[in-house]
């Protein structure tokens, strides 16, 4: 926060505007704040609590969105559960964590020292992020440890120079609720620049089929708001191997396999709901 309790310029009365701010941004914050309300044991995340507080936003606005909070909830447990993992296996590594928007994975986790957690983000995401975590540094909620932001597009390759790695740091990227916004030849470029710049990297991406790129807009009351638009979707995760053959595929898992009751009438259409999304572990070839 800025020296003498100025207060920023998105900011009044010490409270963040997030009028204008993307509904992409929003929705998975609330889901995350439900989340922590409703089973405070297993799934402990003060700072998205927070940062809706000082937004003056309360989550249960959101829950209309049924289908988009159960998603988001749920790739939120499967990317906690695997980057977990891999940080408690090799704590010597850097997680880039793409389109991060108001991202609390970092702090969640208790990220081991060791880890350098760097959050890519537009440049107006990336500003209200610093604030509101500079807020909580405040109120002694956090303390910043090995995270830090890049603002930057994630299209232009530019940013990529200013993540260096030492030989013996592992590389985590992180693409959750993003990739599905981009065109087809963007995901594919963005993988391209990865897989060179990061060989022996690993990979955590979000997609959803092309049935779901084709209607999402239409059936989210609140993606439709905002008039963004979902440009691409992945049907087999075999076809990033045929892209590029330095990418590998290690894993996936279907968000709608966690607490299928969440889902509406999709939980008695167990086939159809695990095709709608998909968390993908890649590893990229030396």
């Amino acid at each position: 926060m800025p020296q003498g309790g100025a207060v920023p310029d998105f900011m009044e009365n010490n409270v963040p505007i997030l009028r204008g701010v993307s509904e992409t941004l929003l929705i998975p914050l609330a889901a995350r704040a439900l989340m922590a309300q409703r089973d405070p044991v297993n799934f402990v995340d003060p700072l998205s609590t927070e940062f809706l507080q000082m937004a003056g936003k309360e989550p249960s606005r959101f829950e209309i969105d049924r289908w988009n909070m159960a998603g988001a909830c749920a790739r939120t447990t499967i990317l906690d559960r695997e980057v977990g993992k891999e940080l408690k296996e090799h704590q010597k590594t850097v997680v880039v964590n793409l389109g991060a928007g108001l991202c609390s994975r970092y702090w969640r986790l208790g990220t081991p020292i060791g880890v350098r957690w760097i959050d890519v983000d537009l440049p107006d995401v990336i500003e209200l992020k610093r604030q509101l975590v500079g807020a909580c540094q405040e109120k002694k909620i956090i303390a910043q440890g090995g995270w830090s932001s890049i603002a930057a597009d994630i299209t232009n390759s530019d940013w990529l120079s200013e993540i260096r790695r030492a030989d013996d740091e592992g590389m985590i990227i992180i693409a959750e609720g993003l990739l599905m916004y981009l065109p087809e030849v963007e995901v594919r470029e963005l993988l391209d620049r990865l897989v060179a710049r990061y060989p022996g990297g690993k990979m955590y991406l979000e997609t959803w089929s092309p049935f779901v790129s084709r209607v999402w807009g239409h059936l989210s009351r609140r993606i439709r708001k905002t008039g963004t638009r979902v440009r691409w979707g992945l049907q087999r995760p075999t076809t990033l191997t045929n892209w590029n053959s330095r990418i590998q595929v290690l894993n996936s898992w279907s968000p709608a396999d966690i607490n299928p009751q969440e889902w509406g009438l999709l939980q008695f259409a167990p086939t159809l709901r695990r095709s709608l999304m998909k968390i993908i572990e890649l590893q990229f070839a030396e």
